[in-house]
């Protein structure tokens, strides 16, 4: 199994299914995780400016403290996703699915979400 600086050296992360590689604090800015995996995981405070994750499995997963600009979200599906505190200036969360997501405290600045589900969603 590579280990975390082989992973973000590569910044591929396609179809990722292992969070344990990705830890609190891991700057993934540029990584590419298309349709990843990462349901339930504990990502507070990493990095993941610029980075794609369109359609990625994001459910319950924690982003609280993380940094987020950028970063393209379109597609993805988000239930249940913390994003408490999180900077999302200029993230693209078009037609993401948010039902139940968090973000207490977030910047928002300039994301868009166009098409999105906000059904439950906490400001």
């Amino acid at each position: 199994m590579a280990n975390q600086n082989d992973l973000q050296k590569a910044r591929d992360y396609t179809r990722a299914r292992d969070a344990s590689v990705i830890v609190n604090g891991a700057d993934l800015s540029r990584a590419y995780l298309l349709g990843a995996d990462l349901a339930g995981s504990n990502l507070s405070f990493a990095r993941f400016d610029q980075a794609n994750l369109r359609r990625a499995n994001l459910t319950r997963t924690v982003f609280s403290g993380a940094s987020l600009i950028g970063a393209d979200l379109s597609g993805a599906c988000l239930r249940g996703a913390n994003f408490t505190g999180a900077n999302l200036t200029n993230a693209n969360f078009t037609n993401a699915d948010l039902f139940g997501a968090k973000f207490n405290g977030a910047d928002r600045t300039g994301a868009i979400f166009d098409g999105a589900n906000w059904f439950e969603v906490t400001p």
